[in-house]
This record gives C-alpha cells, structure tokens and sequence, in this order.
C-alpha cells in the first residue's frame, strides 16, 4: 500500500463520513495526522481539483474532480439503469418511495451502504439521505435488506 495515497483517499473518505467543509485542524484531529501532513496533502488534493478551499474560512471542501468522477461512473454504470424500471414499477404499485442500494465497500468496520437511485413517493415527505450519501447498513430499510440476502453477512 502507499501511504501517501491512501492519506489522501481516508481524507476524500472522511468528507463523506463528515458531510461538511473541513479545517486542516479537524481533518488533523480526527485522523491522527501532523496539521503539516494534512496541510501537504490538502494541498496536492486541491492542484489536483479534487478538493477546493474557501478564501474566508480556510476550510476544504470536495472538488470538481470529485464530482466529474462520480457522475461518470453514474452514467457508465449498468446496475442503476437496469434496476431503475423494476424500481419504479415497485413505486407505482405500492405507493411508496424506492431505494436501489448497494454495499459500499470501503474499508469501514462494520458494513454500510450507497444511495445510487431514489424514486420518491408523491404521497410522503422525503426525509432520507441523499444519492450518493453512504450510512451504516444497519441504520435503514434499504440496508436491512442487503444485510438479511447477503451472503457475506449472512451469519455475522
């Protein structure tokens, strides 16, 4: 593994774990770094437009590059596209949203989640995470489910 580039994929990790902008201070305190470290890394991210910091408060916060990753892979992804109609078959005839989720394998102790799609029901107010939002299995329907038909956690 190289260090350097695993530091800075924990750091793009954590955004999503924190869902806001991040100081060098923070980022240093919950990961355990030096602040120069951080401040070395941040720096290289933000060459790279995978972070961009804001002038006033010196926070970080995720990129463009970030996001023209995330949205290729939405649009060269099969899964989503294939599940969509069944999704929103399932929608329509019960009358409630729908998830499409799938495991997020990325490294966490205990298993978690990603929104890829969300088909919302007209008749209820949306209160769930975001596409793209990752949360612990355990914590929603959606995850529940993976869990209970998976092979991988079936007797865990």
């Amino acid at each position: 593994m190289i260090e350097s580039i695993d530091r800075a994929l924990a750091i793009l990790q954590l955004f999503l774990k924190e869902e806001r902008p991040l100081s060098v201070t923070r980022i240093s305190k919950v990961m355990g770094l030096h602040k120069s470290t951080v401040s070395r890394t941040m720096d290289t991210l933000e060459r790279r437009g995978f972070v961009q910091k804001d002038s006033e408060t010196g926070k970080y916060w995720l990129g463009l590059q970030v996001y023209a990753l995330g949205m290729l892979f939405r649009e060269k992804d099969n899964f989503p596209k294939v599940a969509y109609p069944y999704a929103k078959a399932l929608s329509l005839q019960c009358n409630e949203g729908v998830h499409i989720t799938t495991f997020a394998h990325n490294g966490a102790s205990y298993p978690q989640h990603i929104i890829l799609e969300k088909i919302k029901s007209p008749r209820t107010i949306d209160t769930a995470p975001p596409i793209g939002a990752v949360r612990p299995a355990y914590c929603s329907a959606s995850g529940k489910c993976l869990l209970a038909f998976s092979p991988e956690y079936l007797h865990t």
